[in-house]
């Protein structure tokens, strides 16, 4: 079985099945239509609204979304987020617009609400208007923290009366939503919860609701001391901090709810602090069912969904298996070993059935694709790629063409090793470059009118929504004709990197092996790297041409 063909599907208790287990969390990548519509290329398997709020409040105060890594090491790939209400907190009118467009946009995706958590909230109106969604979740966002005026109470009499309304509120909540599946994200500020009786209580509600579960855990509200960034002094006040540096709290949460939520049935969705791969797999392999991503995406763009997805489905056939279900069985007794090392697969041949279907997948969806090789015929011009290609460049994807210049010596020099001698057999070989240039430079031209009728009619569409972002650019195609001296082929897409190495002996076909580099791996890194110093200095010296 190929590894494009492996089962991601993850079943996150009671509630439902997803295509995968990662989710978009609510957050600003969820918040109008702009950012909607920009998730329509990734189908990801479920995604949540910005939070919603029966009446938001007017705030005068600026937004703050500042990456602490750059300047604070201690806070890993962490950021600092602030901002006032009416943009943090969306409407219900404008939230179950925002649904209905969705559930347009993205058909494969499980799209749903959330809902802030607070006394004047009318929830029973919410689950009327939101049948559409796939779920609703209540954030505990604001539920628990304590101010300075009822600081001046005794604090563990703060603590009760605080989880009272929040009790509450979560069996308003339940009966307001009753047989529809949700969930309830805790507050990070209720780090007590676990073994309690109040832990309990909320635990039991959500049982007796029979299909409900908890995300572990909300942002954290942080106030960060004096610092210097870039000449200039800082300091972060009441926001909060959302990223790496919430993973070891998610952990601990997790393996501390566990059992009280397994002997309820009750699953657990990891939130906050997961931006690699292994964190991600980690909270996973502690009992998380599926995991919400943010933070992960301002790193390392929205294309790192695809990434996870595939490195994943790597991961899975490499361990012999084809199914997520079953890995996630075997998972939390791999050890840790397992969730820290490269996702890396090999194939026999490059022209092998399993190689080129999951070569073929990336070429149809990758936003990035750099290819370097000796030619390309026999991909380009024997029809092997054609059909992808001409998908791929009528939705606006571009390539960067990598191939040595045909009077380099360099060129001459490889196809001398491979004993093919001076005079016609070399002349053979460069028109074969030759035209592997020419196809796809036609290929191109032949795809442009589609091409930008798409992206005319994306433009038009985004046009209606105020803040849908910058306008979509036609998408280029970059013939890089190089003098450097290459070992192997290289195809490169978005966090996955193939490799082939050159024969010793030329073949007409291919034979060599693919070694599949997945994730954001050295070796990836590494490449793209190599690629780029190759791109700079080619453009420096006038080999490069840009359609």
């Amino acid at each position: 079985m190929g590894v494009e063909k492996v089962n991601l599907t993850a079943t996150v208790g009671k509630l439902f099945n997803l295509r995968d287990p990662f989710w978009i969390a609510s957050c600003h990548y969820t918040t109008n239509e702009g950012t909607i519509k920009a998730w329509e290329k990734f189908e990801p398997a479920a995604l949540t609204l910005k939070t919603c709020t029966s009446n938001p409040e007017t705030e005068k105060k600026n937004n703050v979304h500042y990456r602490l890594e750059d300047s604070l090491h201690r806070f890993g790939k962490s950021i600092y987020c602030d901002g006032p209400k009416q943009k943090e907190l969306l409407s219900y009118q404008v939230a179950i617009a925002l649904l209905k467009f969705a559930k347009n946009r993205l058909k494969n995706t499980k799209v749903g609400l959330s809902v802030l958590a607070g006394d004047s909230e009318d929830y029973e109106k919410l689950a009327m208007d939101g049948t559409e969604a796939a779920f609703c979740e209540l954030n505990l966002k604001y539920s628990f923290r304590i101010s300075k005026s009822e600081g001046a109470q005794e604090w563990l009499s703060a603590v009760k009366q605080k989880f009272k309304r929040i009790e509450a509120q979560a069996v308003a909540f339940c009966k307001a939503f009753k047989g529809f599946p949700i969930l309830i994200k805790l507050s990070r500020e209720m780090t007590w919860l676990p073994g309690t009786a109040e832990g309990d209580k909320l635990l039991d509600h959500l049982a007796k609701h029979g299909k409900a579960g908890i995300i572990i855990a909300n942002s954290l509200r942080a106030d960060v001391p004096e610092f210097i960034a870039k000449g200039e002094e800082k300091r972060l006040i009441k926001g909060v901090i959302c990223g790496e540096h919430l993973y070891d709290g998610t952990i601990s949460l997790i393996d501390q709810l566990k059992e009280q939520c397994d002997s309820r049935s009750i699953p657990i969705v990891a939130s906050g602090g997961m931006v690699t791969e292994d964190q991600i797999l980690n909270a996973l392999r502690r009992g998380a069912k599926a995991v919400q991503l943010c933070t992960a995406f301002d790193y390392f763009e929205m294309q790192y969904y695809r990434t996870l997805r595939s490195s994943l489905r790597a991961r899975i056939h490499a361990q012999g298996l084809s199914k997520f279900a079953v890995y996630m069985e075997r998972l939390p007794k791999m050890g840790i070993a397992s969730v820290q090392n490269i996702p890396f697969l090999y194939f026999e041949r490059f022209y092998s059935k399993e190689a080129q279907q999951t070569l073929l997948a990336d070429v149809q969806t990758s936003i990035r694709m750099d290819i370097s090789v000796l030619s390309g015929y026999s991909l380009f011009n024997n029809k092997k790629w054609r059909a992808a290609l001409w998908a791929r460049f009528e939705d606006n994807l571009g390539m960067r063409f990598y191939v040595p210049h045909v009077n380099s010596e360099a060129y001459r020099a490889i196809q001398l090793s491979w004993g093919i001698t001076d005079g016609a057999q070399i002349e053979a070989r460069k028109d074969h470059l030759i035209k592997a240039v020419e196809g796809i430079v036609n290929l191109w031209k032949e795809t442009a009118k589609k091409r930008k009728e798409s992206v005319r009619e994306r433009n038009e569409t985004a046009k209606k929504d105020a803040k849908a972002g910058s306008e979509i650019r036609e998408a280029t195609l970059e013939i890089v004709q190089h003098a450097q001296c290459p070992f192997d082929s290289v195809y490169l897409f978005d966090g996955k990197v193939y490799i082939a190495p050159y024969p010793l002996v030329w073949q007409e076909e291919f034979a060599s092996p693919v070694y599949a580099f997945y994730g954001r791996t050295l070796e990836y890194e590494r490449r793209s790297a190599d690629l780029e110093r190759v791109y700079t200095k080619t453009k420096h010296t006038g080999g490069l041409t840009t359609l």
